[in-house]
């Protein structure tokens, strides 16, 4: 822990009005909820109106696992036959759009 955590753990026990210590274990032991994430980055995200939380756990746990469960197979065609042909273009091709429009979701999910 450097010193800007642990200065922001005191701030949080002086707004609890209990000691740094204290503040410590009584969250550790659940007994205190958990003060908002120090950094922004482990903070919640907050979803645009139009993408749903639903969708986009959809988009990051199937379509692209999916996705890449496609370019390896793909890549792996290539590489055992050492050509492309116009079947393994169109699939490429494919993989572009998919990508392209997971991509835009992510972004319009996240604003």
């Amino acid at each position: 822990m450097d010193a800007t955590e642990r200065q922001w753990l005191k701030t949080q026990a002086e707004k609890e009005g209990i000691s740094y210590t204290r503040y410590i274990r009584m969250v550790a032991l659940g007994q205190l909820p958990q003060a908002e994430p120090m950094y922004q980055q482990d903070r919640p995200l907050e979803l645009n109106k139009g993408v749903t939380a639903n969708q986009l756990k959809r988009l990051l746990t199937h379509d692209l696992p999916k996705i890449g469960n496609n370019l390896n197979q793909l890549t792996r065609h290539v590489n055992e036959t050492r050509q492309i042909g116009p079947r393994q273009t169109e699939e490429i091709a494919k993989i572009r759009e998919d990508m392209d429009r997971i991509t835009g979701l992510i972004f319009k999910a996240l604003g």
